[in-house]
């Protein structure tokens, strides 16, 4: 049976759900709130399949530490709690993440 995706209108193969593979994986990234982002996050999503970026608010950091100063930015270590996204799980229909990952994230 056909229908259309209620986010896209694309043609969609499942009697399960209500959007199309894709929508469904861009509903499942946090996003920021702010429209330019957003948007930018939706479309680069779309066009970029497998590869995804995502807006990480800053309550999902723990144990923040300042490094130090340098160029342009301040620079500083921290735990991202949550973590990148890994893979997406078909079955479950959301990502699958890495958690716990430390990084050093620029200030500009």
């Amino acid at each position: 049976m056909f229908k259309n995706c209620t986010e896209c209108n694309r043609i969609i193969f499942s009697e399960i759900n209500a959007n199309c593979y894709q929508c469904c994986k861009l509903r499942s990234i946090p996003l920021s709130g702010n429209k330019v982002v957003d948007d930018f996050i939706r479309r680069y999503t779309l066009v970029n399949g497998e590869v995804c970026i995502e807006f990480v608010p800053f309550d999902k950091f723990k144990d923040v530490k300042y490094i130090g100063e340098g160029g342009f930015s301040r620079v500083y270590s921290a735990t991202w709690k949550e973590g990148p996204i890994a893979n997406w799980n078909d079955e479950k229909q959301k990502y699958v993440r890495h958690e716990n990952i430390n990084l050093t994230i620029p200030f500009l």
